[in-house]
């Protein structure tokens, strides 16, 4: 989910890079927090409630670092983020 205030200013969208975009055993979720310069820079980012996988944390914040945001008002969002849907030909760990 994205705030309004990011879709009105995200160009190209959001792109899980590969290593994020596999079917998963256990489904995982990130809300974090962005901090966007006037001029469209991400200024920071951070995790409200990072993962287990300190790996996994790393490849989302560099994502997220990576957006390219167009010029307007200097803004904090939050965004939300989901792995693709759990593959069920493998059993799922709890």
């Amino acid at each position: 989910m994205l705030a309004s205030v990011l879709k009105d200013r995200l160009v190209g969208g959001i792109v899980l890079p590969s290593e994020l975009n596999q079917p998963v055993g256990k489904p995982w979720e990130v809300h974090a927090t962005i901090r966007i310069s006037a001029p469209g820079a991400i200024e920071s980012v951070i995790l409200d409630h990072p993962l287990e996988s300190a790996a996994l944390n790393r490849q989302i914040v560099q994502l997220l670092n990576d957006l390219r945001v167009k010029p307007g008002q200097a803004a904090e969002v939050s965004i939300e983020l989901y792995s693709p849907v759990a593959d069920h030909g493998e059993e799922a760990t709890p």
